[in-house]
This record gives C-alpha cells, sequence and structure tokens, in this order.
C-alpha cells in the first residue's frame, strides 16, 4: 500500500471517528438535560409543608394522600 493509499484511508477512519465523537457528544447533552429535568421533578415529590393546622378527623385521610 502506498503512502497516499495509506493516508486516504486513515482520513476516511479519522472523519468517521469524528463524526461518531459528535453524536456521542450530542446524546450526553441529551442525556444530562434529561437528567437535570428528573431530578428538578423527583425535588418537587419531597416537598415537605410545615406549620400547617390539621384536623384530628381528617389526618388519616391526609396521610393517605400525601403518601401517594
Amino acid at each position: 500500500m502506498t503512502f497516499t493509499a495509506k493516508n486516504q484511508k486513515l482520513k476516511k477512519e479519522n472523519k468517521a471517528i469524528r463524526k461518531e465523537s459528535e453524536q456521542t457528544k450530542k446524546e450526553v447533552r441529551v442525556l444530562s438535560t434529561r437528567l437535570k429535568y428528573l431530578e428538578k421533578e423527583k425535588k418537587k415529590d419531597k416537598v415537605i409543608v410545615t406549620g400547617l393546622d390539621i384536623d384530628a378527623d381528617e389526618s388519616d385521610e391526609l396521610k393517605s394522600t400525601m403518601g401517594k
């Protein structure tokens, strides 16, 4: 194989690797964005409200509702 042929082959491989790298970077950005969103949503589920008066008759119903 001549030098020029080897060089052309390496250029093609390099181009393919760069394309794959860019696709991987895009996937990482998308997954990172989704992860941040999901972590933010998860925090919303763990909000605890304090200082509210609760009727004794409704406490069981409230506990069952809040446990969902």
